[in-house]
């Protein structure tokens, strides 16, 4: 278990998630951007919402309730980070 991320901006926050979901829920032939749709591309799914919960929480040092838990949120990477920016700002 890393600790929290220090004061990061979006595009940073991006690459983190990206590299993450590269790494522990790959999917083969599947190039992951920002944009793409992670569920509509069936890239991750209900168990990896929560893999990728569970890494948020620990890497952005955050709560994500389980209201947070929607498609708008897990959309694509994009949708990800500006929720990991907005909660780190207090939203």
């Amino acid at each position: 278990q890393s600790p929290p991320c220090p004061a990061m901006d979006r595009p940073a926050i991006e690459a983190l998630l990206l590299e993450f979901i590269a790494r522990e829920l790959p999917v083969p032939g599947v190039t992951l951007g920002r944009d793409t749709p992670l569920l509509e591309r069936h890239i991750i799914d209900s168990l990896a919402v929560v893999t990728l919960t569970l890494f948020m929480e620990r890497a952005f040092d955050l709560t994500v309730r389980p209201g947070d838990i929607n498609p708008e949120v897990f959309q694509d990477v994009a949708s990800l980070a500006r929720f990991v920016a907005e909660r780190r700002a207090g939203g």
